[in-house]
């Protein structure tokens, strides 16, 4: 990769993170081997207590570093990173991803030769043979859609932990459009006015997410919530108490379309029915979220969504 010509570097990783140090340093060991200096920029924006985020500091010296003294949504320390990228092309990493070797020229690659505004990898498990139940229900839940095999092409979804942009997408000029990133929105978005969605299975990450299930399923209930009155903002009242009356539906949709995904991947079949009670609460949780949104806003959900 070359600098180009106007100063613009050609690739900017955007990181968020609250309190995920352990995680953190994970991926960013795995990451910034891949970094040439003047070429491509790395971005944390994070939480954590001071005394953490200086040994993170210290230990990558190389990182542009934004600390925040008091928590906020993963949204917020997205937009502040985005606001502040330099690519042309700008990754939205998750600090639970542990990238693979080649990422960094993946993501670069498929934007050279994919005229797409959006594209997204593909998202297996860390670890995967020392996992537990827990873990790989959360991991097929949230990511088991893109998990390999997955097929390069168009696609309607796109994993919000491995995913880029081209800078048109996130900027007017030097402004950016979205000082909140909340990945679907700014996805339907781009869908409309621009391009499809597109799906490198080249560009992948392992998902290193060591997080309480209690935690997690308390996260879905805020999630859907605010996915909810976000979607339905301008809605009527009508509209809203339709969507609402739809809820109790959706825990056995999802069931059903990951089921089928994954059935035709012919991987971890098995940890998909193991992990079916644990993949139908989380899918409520979400389901009841919305519920709420969809009748009584967004309330404090979309402020509490660290992770």
């Amino acid at each position: 990769m070359m600098a180009l010509p106007d100063g613009r570097l050609p690739l900017s990783v955007v990181i968020a993170a609250n309190h995920a140090e352990a995680a953190l340093a994970a991926c960013l060991a795995a990451l910034t081997p891949q970094v040439q200096p003047g070429v491509a920029e790395v971005i944390v924006v994070e939480h954590s207590a001071q005394g953490a985020a200086a040994k993170l500091q210290a230990r990558f010296p190389s990182v542009c570093w934004v600390h925040l003294d008091a928590p906020v949504s993963l949204a917020h320390l997205r937009g502040r990173g985005i606001a502040l990228a330099q690519g042309e092309i700008i990754a939205i990493l998750d600090a639970y991803a542990v990238v693979a070797d080649n990422w960094l020229e993946a993501v670069r690659r498929a934007h050279q030769e994919h005229a797409n505004w959006v594209i997204g990898g593909a998202v297996d498990l860390d670890k995967a043979d020392k996992a537990s139940l827990t873990a790989w229900a959360l991991y097929l839940y949230e990511y088991g859609l893109f998990m390999p095999p997955v097929a390069c092409g168009a696609a309607e979804i796109l994993p919000g932990c491995n995913i880029s942009y081209k800078r048109a997408a996130l900027f007017e000029g030097d402004t950016p459009r979205y000082p909140e990133f909340w990945k679907t929105f700014v996805n339907w978005g781009v869908e409309a006015g621009h391009s499809t969605l597109w799906l490198d299975p080249s560009i992948l990450v392992y998902l290193n997410k060591p997080i309480a299930f209690g935690d997690f399923l308390t996260s879905r209930l805020a999630h859907g919530r605010c996915f909810a009155a976000m979607r339905t903002a301008s809605a009527g009242r009508g509209k809203r108490l339709a969507r609402g009356l739809s809820t109790p539906l959706l825990p056995w949709l999802f069931l059903w379309r990951w089921g089928r995904v994954i059935g035709r991947r012919r991987r971890n079949r098995s940890r998909w029915l193991l992990t079916l009670p644990l993949q139908w609460l989380l899918f409520a949780a979400w389901a009841l979220g919305e519920l709420a949104g969809y009748l009584r806003g967004a309330g404090p959900s979309c402020r509490r969504l660290y992770y």
